[in-house]
């Protein structure tokens, strides 16, 4: 056990090595491992104060180890550490990312960094550090949720800032010593947490249980099922005169499922009238190829029908779409995006472009549908997956 020195306040002894009271020390459960791979932590600031994070616990369990804390408010991007190798590979998912379970062992990097911070810190470090970027990125492929089930992780692919990189080491350095005893010690940790939680509410000074409040700003589903949630976006026309008073007639609609890019719906609608001038292909970056795809409303509502789940929930980012959807017979009910995010800022804030700017997203890649519908939609489902994400953060729950 490491040492320890006396909490007045509390009455018991701390151990200041693993952050643990006396009683909970973990010191003498982690192995050492001689890991031939350097590991580099990049650390968020917030993330050193949590009472449950684990690089307190990698410092332990691996003796080739460094850890560089990164400031919570850095501004326009985050200053690259010193020190801080620039011959290393930086364990990040995304397109691009070398699986390090399919790479022979004279591919694998000799220094690791790992980004340690919930998921949107996370983004946040690697997306305003270009020096983070020009590195090349591996990523792992975990076959079981995370096991550290005292946080909650947003999505089954999360892991523990512990769990990855025990895991890239056993697919690095195999052969090398009580790396899955390190695993092994982190779980036995985490049943005996959740174990003293579990004693402490059963005792006389029972726990008393903090409620989630409902989330007033951001819709339920948005947060609570994001795999139920298909975005949506409507074109529309007027191929008469635009004098009479007539509703706008649905030129194409699509949507895209917020969970999987790949699930995604579109269809061309008929006119009733005459067909849509030259102007109006320009304006939606159409082409007459294009006009030949159109089908009927009815074909189109269909079609729509099938592609949706039971208990699936539509948003889109304007009342336009939305308009659409209920004059068209496509949903009765759909949630409006745009009104979300004005409930999670103060004063104007303009297009959905401009959104996107505001909050230092990444625009989304044009979905493979005719003219601007593709990014329109793109990037309605980024708005959506940033609010989704909002709510959780402010549960409290990544």
């Amino acid at each position: 056990m490491a040492d320890t020195s006396a909490d007045i306040a509390e009455g018991r002894a701390y151990c200041y090595r693993c952050m643990r009271v006396s009683p909970m020390c973990l010191c003498g459960a982690f192995p050492t491992c001689d890991n031939r791979t350097q590991i580099h932590v990049l650390q968020h600031d917030r993330e050193r104060r949590h009472a449950f994070g684990t690089v307190r616990l990698l410092k332990i369990g691996l003796r080739n180890l460094v850890v560089h804390r990164m400031p919570a408010d850095s501004g326009a991007q985050f200053a690259k550490p010193a020190a801080f190798p620039d011959d290393a590979g930086v364990l990040y998912p995304g397109p691009g990312s070398l699986d390090l379970a399919e790479l022979p062992a004279d591919q694998c990097p000799k220094k690791l960094v790992v980004i340690d911070g919930t998921w949107s810190q996370a983004h946040r470090m690697y997306r305003d550090s270009p020096w983070l970027q020009r590195l090349p990125r591996y990523s792992l492929k975990p076959i079981e949720p995370s096991r550290y089930r005292i946080r909650k992780e947003p999505r089954h692919e999360c892991l523990s800032t512990l769990e990855s990189t025990a895991m890239a080491l056993e697919m690095i350095e195999p052969d090398t010593p009580d790396i899955d005893t390190l695993l092994r010690s982190f779980e036995q940790m985490v049943d005996r947490q959740l174990d003293c939680i579990a004693e402490n509410a059963a005792g006389k000074r029972r726990m008393k249980r903090a409620r989630i409040r409902p989330m007033r700003a951001v819709p339920a589903p948005l947060w609570q099922n994001p795999e139920r949630i298909v975005v949506v976006y409507g074109e529309s026309a007027l191929p008469r005169s635009r004098r009479e008073k007539q509703h706008r007639e649905l030129a194409q609609w699509c949507g895209v499922r917020m969970s999987d890019p790949n699930a995604c719906f579109e269809s061309i609608v008929q006119s009733e009238g005459e067909m849509p001038s030259g102007f109006f292909l320009e304006e939606l970056g159409w082409t007459h190829r294009d006009l030949s795809r159109a089908e009927a409303i009815e074909r189109v509502q269909g079609k729509w029908r099938e592609f949706l789940r039971p208990d699936d929930v539509l948003v889109a980012w304007n009342k336009g779409s939305a308009n659409l959807a209920k004059q068209h017979g496509l949903s009765s009910e759909v949630l409006v995006l745009k009104e979300t995010y004005r409930n999670t800022v103060v004063g104007n804030f303009g297009t959905l472009e401009n959104v996107i700017a505001r909050e230092g997203l990444q625009p989304g890649a044009a979905l493979p549908l005719a003219g601007r519908a593709g990014v329109r939609l793109a990037n309605a489902q980024v708005a959506a997956n940033y609010l989704s994400t909002w709510a959780l953060q402010r549960l409290e729950l990544i």
